[in-house]
């Protein structure tokens, strides 16, 4: 094989790997679940909700307490996974993709994505 044929056999290659990738991702990604369905051995779950209460520890973790219409749960944000995570406020509707874990008997969310959402 001469370069030219190489290089353009290297291209659809990639495109197809992407597209793949994306595809995957559409389809296995979770589908938005309410505040109550969640339980402790799924292992990611998206919900929609409001925050209703931010806090930042000293060591930069954040807690939001996020609430829908069926109940409302903690959100685990740990210092840097989530970029300009200052931007989000109490009353900010938005959808959080994470891990539901039990911490001291409660059950929690360790948060892995999160956007604003206009509901």
């Amino acid at each position: 094989m001469n370069e030219k044929t190489l290089v353009i056999l290297c291209l659809v290659v990639s495109f197809i790997g992407l597209l793949v990738m994306f595809i995957s991702n559409k389809i296995f990604e979770p589908k938005v679940i309410k505040i109550s369905q969640i339980e402790k051995d799924m292992n990611s779950v998206l919900i929609e909700g409001v925050i209703t209460q931010k806090e930042v520890s000293e060591s930069g973790t954040i807690f939001l307490k996020i609430e829908d219409e069926s109940g409302s749960i903690e959100a685990v944000i740990f210092k840097n996974s989530i970029k300009n995570i200052e931007n989000f406020k109490e009353g900010d509707k938005i959808k959080i993709q994470g891990k539901p874990e039990i911490y001291k008997d409660s059950l929690e969310i360790i948060v892995y994505k999160m956007v604003k959402n206009p509901l």
